[in-house]
């Protein structure tokens, strides 16, 4: 693990010293990366993913005292929530691809601590806060539109993006009230393309209440996962890697989606994609049998009547050739009840959907207009605020 040192300490604020005291999931899996984010100047590129959009960033963290209680505060950041993703997204590209080793788990003691702290300092606990691994930092983006967001994420003293232990990026709105009792997470944010970008703003749009992004490439790893199933998308048939967010309870992402799941009105909408022959989108809710009634149901409902080309797992699907029905899943099965999410399913599906999603969807047009419009109107249709 290597971060102990960290546990219980409170002697960290974002790295700044405090003042005072054998189910193969989707088959192949491969085609997820069909279109990397295109050169700037095309339509895919993101519109600004430098480090600068986040604005202000002049002064360094600024850690205060009341008395003996050490707290670091939300630092302060302008700029949007989509350039901010975008430059984390950039910064991971940069040092965790596929290979690159740069991702290692934690222990499971360390795994767990990082989850409460970061869902504390969320919650807008700055004494927590001080406890983040001292790549992490708390930070507020203020929107004008969909008001503020709270942020974990690997900062250094300015603001930039500066991944070293690629856990990931976390968001939670400041303001729950009049929002949906909806997370959207994106575990394959380099290899699965622009689903990074797709999940912050249906995050923003959709007034959710959470955003998970993994912090590297589902591949970074190399050493497996224990958990179960088969992939070809590093290469030949395999177990997943110990980096794959998706598919290893060792990773922080699947503890803080854990911890957030306890709450049972909360549901889930994880992106992926792909570029195998399915149809624009493949929806499951990982239990293997299309719904009749509940939130999937009618968020599939909701795609259909949008006009999306929708395939639907328990619905002839999967078929050879599309079968990336997200059975592996370990946050599906951890939100289904599974006694042990890394080897085994859940009894009780429902809030939990698995999206596959070809690039049709998951795309930014000419000006940045997004192609996920049908999602969302799925998300409003399915789910009032």
């Amino acid at each position: 693990g290597g971060l102990l040192a960290w546990l219980g300490l409170g002697a960290a604020c974002g790295g700044v010293e405090p003042l005072g005291a054998s189910d193969v999931d989707g088959g192949s899996d491969v085609g997820g990366e069909v279109a990397p984010l295109a050169p700037e100047g095309s339509s895919d590129a993101p519109r600004d993913v430098s480090d600068a959009a986040l604005g202000d960033a002049a002064a360094p963290d600024a850690p205060v005292s009341d008395g003996a209680t050490p707290r670091c505060p939300a630092r302060a950041l302008s700029g949007s929530l989509e350039s901010f993703v975008a430059a984390a997204v950039a910064a991971m590209r940069a040092s965790a691809g596929a290979g690159s080793g740069a991702y290692a788990p934690p222990s499971a003691a360390e795994r767990d601590a990082f989850a409460a702290i970061v869902l504390a300092a969320l919650a807008g606990d700055e004494v927590r806060a001080c406890d983040l691994p001292p790549s992490y930092r708390l930070a507020e983006l203020a929107d004008p539109t969909f008001g503020a967001v709270r942020v974990v994420a690997e900062l250094d003293a300015l603001g930039a993006h500066a991944p070293s232990l690629y856990y990931g990026l976390y968001a939670r709105r400041v303001d729950l009230s009049a929002t949906r009792a909806l997370v959207l997470e994106a575990p394959h944010p380099l290899f699965d393309a622009n689903t990074a970008d797709e999940a912050q703003d249906l995050f923003l749009t959709g007034y959710a209440r959470y955003l998970l992004v993994a912090g590297a490439h589902r591949c970074a790893a190399v050493d497996p996962s224990p958990c179960s199933g088969t992939t070809t998308a590093c290469g030949a048939r395999a177990a997943y890697r110990e980096s794959d967010a998706a598919h290893a309870t060792s990773h922080p992402f699947w503890a803080i989606h854990r911890e957030i799941s306890k709450d049972p009105a909360l549901l889930f909408l994880q992106l992926h994609g792909n570029g195998a022959s399915c149809p624009a989108a493949l929806l499951s809710d990982l239990s293997g049998v299309w719904p009749a009634t509940g939130w999937v149901r009618a968020f599939g409902d909701g795609l259909a009547s949008a006009g999306v080309d929708l395939g639907l797992c328990g619905a002839g699907f999967p078929v050879s050739g599309c079968d990336l029905c997200g059975g592996a899943n370990v946050e599906g099965r951890e939100t289904a009840g599974s006694p042990n999410a890394c080897t085994a399913e859940g009894p009780n599906a429902g809030r939990f959907a698995h999206l596959e999603q070809l690039l049709s969807l998951r795309r930014r047009g000419a000006g940045g207009a997004p192609s996920w419009g049908p999602i969302l109107a799925a998300v409003e249709a399915s789910l009032p605020r």
